[in-house]
């Protein structure tokens, strides 16, 4: 019998290599149950939902992944962007962190997904419409790419005007000229 989260995560993992993740998760689970900072339990927990098709059970572990910032939460934004069923999962959990968002959103700009930034940028704004964030200035790139150099302005206009945002538009200023 298993009493040791190693344990119960190496079982889980030889049955993933055998492609049996309905077996794989409960053992997962245990392993979190008795260990939840266990970020390989969590990870291999978040890939098997998003092969399976279940990014919205991914949630949780996702959100526990990126925060604080480090291999595991590099390796967890790589597997939802791998997977397009992970766009909505990637806005809930982005925009549930806003502090986190802007080095999450370069990390999504670098894998050529431009529109995903824009869509979390977006959310952002409509959870929070009275503050501003630094993604903002990654969604007016956006923007500039797209030659929108009118949204563009108002975007780093409205960075420049608050104090916690302020060098973000100048960035994005910068970019515009």
């Amino acid at each position: 019998q298993l009493h040791n989260h190693h344990a119960f995560y190496l079982v889980a993992r030889k049955l993933i290599t055998e492609s049996r993740h309905d077996e794989a998760l409960p053992l997962l689970d245990q392993a979190l149950n008795l260990r939840p900072g266990s970020e390989h339990a969590r990870l291999f927990r978040l890939m098997i939902y998003l092969r399976q098709g279940k990014a919205a059970a991914a949630t949780d572990d996702l959100a526990i992944l990126v925060e604080p910032w480090n291999d595991a939460s590099k390796r967890a934004l790589a597997l939802c962007l791998g997977s397009t069923l992970a766009t909505p999962l990637l806005v809930e959990v982005i925009s549930r962190n806003p502090a986190s968002s802007y080095r999450i959103g370069r990390q999504v700009l670098d894998s050529g997904r431009p529109a995903l930034v824009e869509e979390v940028a977006l959310a952002l704004r409509q959870a929070f419409p009275d503050q501003r964030f630094n993604i903002e200035g990654l969604r007016g790139r956006v923007y500039v790419k797209r030659g929108l150099l009118e949204p563009a302005r108002r975007i780093s206009a409205a960075l420049m005007s608050e104090p916690d945002t302020e060098l973000a538009g100048w960035e994005l200023e910068g970019t515009i000229l």
